[in-house]
């Protein structure tokens, strides 16, 4: 009879759970299925993701029916591609994301190794996978704005306002599915409607610099100079490193003569030249 090292209760040799208080027992030195699958969960835990996918792995070697250690080996393989894309690895992340799903298919994996592919500039396999988490999950919203990234690299702006528009009625307060939206709107020529887009964003978001910025570009667009400076400056206001609020803000005080505080603005991008983004 053992004790457990957490509340000392006594347990059966073989168990790895305290049937008292919950606490699993670390393994050291894991002989069975079952101790590779819990020494995998211990070092998943602990963030040791490349051993735990080694454990869980073996234990899946000596029992395919092990129950949870299927699910175990993608979640770690998804959460190994997590890392690598946070760190912009994309490679890398869109291996471990490979993996995840050949252990077990989700929309989450395909979603995010279409945003891998996307970032790498690979467009029609981000469209693919996106695509594809839409099939397992036809209510999985970040699907619908990945592809919409994508197409929107495609040039396709119509498809991009598509599926923005579905993400918006899947989840109708995520302010970036109206940002995103918004700014197709006004690749479109559509300003009114980017407008109403960039305003119920800041309605949902009011401390988003960039939705204010967003707002403040197309007014500029528009003519709507004194709008455009507003809403610009309570962009630099909220986030003063916004470079591109200075940007628009410098083209509406230069619309309206106003030339000193353009040239205020235009210093504070240091050597780019302001001429170049409009």
């Amino acid at each position: 009879m053992k004790r457990c090292s957490q509340c000392q209760a006594e347990m059966d040799a073989d168990e790895a759970v305290c049937s008292r208080c919950g606490y699993r027992e670390k393994v050291t030195e894991p002989k069975s299925a079952l101790d590779y699958l819990n020494r995998g969960i211990d070092l998943s835990n602990r963030g040791d993701l490349d051993r735990a996918i080694a454990d869980f792995t073996e234990a899946l070697r000596l029992d395919p029916t092990l129950a949870g250690a299927q699910r175990r080996l993608q979640s770690a393989f998804s959460s190994l591609g997590a890392a690598h894309l946070a760190g912009r690895q994309l490679d890398k992340a869109i291996a471990a994301y490979t993996e995840a799903i050949r252990v077990f298919p989700t929309p989450v994996d395909y979603n995010y190794r279409a945003v891998a592919f996307s970032q790498k500039g690979a467009v029609d396999k981000a469209v693919t996978d996106s695509t594809e988490a839409i099939r397992l999950d036809p209510n999985y919203f970040p699907a619908y704005m990945t592809r919409a990234v994508a197409l929107h690299q495609k040039g396709d702006v119509e498809g991009a306002i598509a599926d923005n528009t579905e993400a918006i009625r899947l989840q109708p307060n995520y302010a970036l599915a109206y940002r995103n939206r918004g700014r197709e709107f006004a690749q479109q020529g559509s300003l009114d409607r980017a407008i109403a887009d960039f305003t119920e964003a800041i309605r949902l978001e009011p401390q988003n610099a960039s939705a204010f910025c967003d707002r403040g570009g197309a007014h500029a667009q528009m003519g709507e100079y004194d709008n455009a400076i507003a809403d610009c400056t309570e962009a630099i206001r909220l986030d003063p490193k916004l470079a591109l609020a200075y940007e628009h803000r410098a083209k509406a005080y230069r619309a309206l003569g106003q030339t000193e505080k353009a040239v205020a603005d235009e210093a504070v991008l240091g050597k780019r030249k302001w001429w170049k983004f409009w």
